[in-house]
């Protein structure tokens, strides 16, 4: 009853509220999507329904968005985005189990119904600082559940999580999957999953905070908070010792040096050196014993990142073997029928829809990236610049991780590229009615 009540609360707020504050309770809550869930599985037996809260609200976000006009974008992304849909539903209605492709079927469309949905908002100055302000707290709130579970109750969290397999009676846990652990030593995860996906999470969070830094839209929060949660967010990531996170973070802290060509570049550098030198004598002091965990991963040492270039070429030599398609679902190890499993979102993909669905995927995202990239210059809004350091890198590293197609990223991944191309727009008209504005003062003289 409470998780019908609570279902039915989410879709009542989202049916009376304003889109804008629509879009806003999805930001907020995506993060804890998998807490939720994890939640009603263990002290109700249930989740089935708060799961597809999400899904629900993108619906009706995109009907109120879109009900008295169609969906408005450049034609080869409408083009691009139905032929996607199309392959994803023929590879759906032939997969050998449906209902066990129906999440991986979620994963595929509602991203992108969400960014359909963005693309006709004019995005305000106002609005947006409202957007990180709910990033920053959820990011926040994050932070605190990973220092807690890390350091104080990983074993209730984990247990309420779901990740426990059992504990034996000397006490030693047993996870579920590997990735838990490494070298014996417990990894960051928060209420989000998984270390990978916290700390593929944490990264993405440090290039939209950091970007704060560069600009002057800083929105509600002060350097001080901004520095604050840079370093504990740094810190999260490096306990998470995820390596897709610390390519996400690096590169796209670099491309935002890169888009703000900033003339104080010997201040930033003597900052970002600070604030390395800092963290690292952290580390280095209080958790001598993590430093080892991340010099091997790093260096592929460690057993899961050596294995994963031997899983990496086992996925090119399966899909050039089977390029056709084994249908939506297959790779999806959740389930005890999937056929084949790979560390790469791009070649789980490939392998349930084929080299013809990978490369509507490839050229969908690389298109749009290109659109915010041909209207980008010098003054180009903090907006832009964001969506571009973010998709870069996730485009690249979607080749070597899963977790940049999971829950919350992919959403969020869609959420910025819709930010990117709605705040061009935006922009565009602004500026068309300062130059048709301008033009008529000129003829009233």
């Amino acid at each position: 009853m409470l998780e019908i009540a609570l279902f039915s609360i989410v879709v009542l707020s989202a049916i009376f509220i304003k889109k804008e504050s629509l879009i806003l309770l999805l930001i907020f809550f995506l993060p804890f999507h998998s807490f939720i869930k994890s939640f009603f599985q263990y002290f109700f037996n249930g989740g089935n329904i708060i799961s597809v809260w999400k899904e629900v609200v993108i619906l009706i976000l995109l009907f109120k968005i879109n009900k008295n006009h169609l969906f408005k974008s450049e034609r080869l992304i409408k083009q691009l985005i139905y032929l996607f849909f199309s392959i994803v539903v023929l590879y759906f209605i032939t997969t050998d189990n449906l209902i066990n492709a129906i999440p991986t079927l979620r994963d595929h469309l509602f991203p992108i119904f969400l960014f359909m949905s963005l693309l006709s908002m004019q995005i305000s100055k106002e609005f947006f600082t409202r957007i990180i302000l709910f990033l920053a707290i959820t990011a926040f709130i994050n932070v605190l559940m990973g220092f807690l579970q890390s350091f104080m109750f990983n074993i209730e969290i984990s247990q309420l999580m779901g990740s426990i397999d059992f504990i034996d009676d000397n006490g030693y846990v047993k996870y579920k999957t590997s990735s838990a652990r490494i070298l014996g030593i417990e990894r960051m995860a928060g209420i989000l999953g998984g270390p990978n996906v916290f700390g593929v999470y944490m990264s993405f969070m440090i290039v939209i905070i950091s970007a704060l830094l560069l600009n002057k839209e800083k929105g509600f929060l002060s350097k001080r908070i901004i520095f604050l949660l840079l370093f504990l967010m740094s810190i999260c990531l490096l306990f998470s010792f995820s390596r897709a996170g610390f390519f996400i973070a690096i590169s796209g802290v670099m491309l935002l040096l890169y888009f703000n060509k900033t003339k104080n570049i010997g201040k930033t550098i003597i900052g970002l050196s600070f604030f390395s030198i800092v963290l690292s004598f952290i580390i280095f002091t209080y958790f001598p014993e993590k430093v080892q965990i991340l010099e091997l991963s790093l260096s592929s040492k460690e057993a899961s990142a050596a294995d994963r270039d031997d899983n990496f070429m086992k996925g090119i030599t399966t899909i050039i073997e089977e390029p056709f398609g084994h249908g939506v679902g297959t790779t999806d190890n959740r389930n005890k029928g999937y056929k084949n499993f790979f560390e790469s979102a791009i070649l789980n993909i490939t392998f349930e829809i084929g080299f013809l669905g990978i490369a509507i995927w490839i050229c969908l995202h690389l298109f749009i990236v290109f659109k915010i990239w041909q209207k980008y210059n010098n003054r180009a809004n903090i907006i832009v610049k964001i969506a571009l350091a973010i998709s870069l890198p996730l485009i690249v590293t979607s080749f070597f991780s899963i977790n940049t197609y999971g829950m919350p990223i992919i959403y969020f991944w869609w959420i910025c590229l819709g930010l990117g191309l709605s705040s061009m727009k935006t922009m565009t008209n602004v500026s068309q009615i300062k130059q048709n504005a301008t033009l008529n003062n000129y003829s009233n003289i």
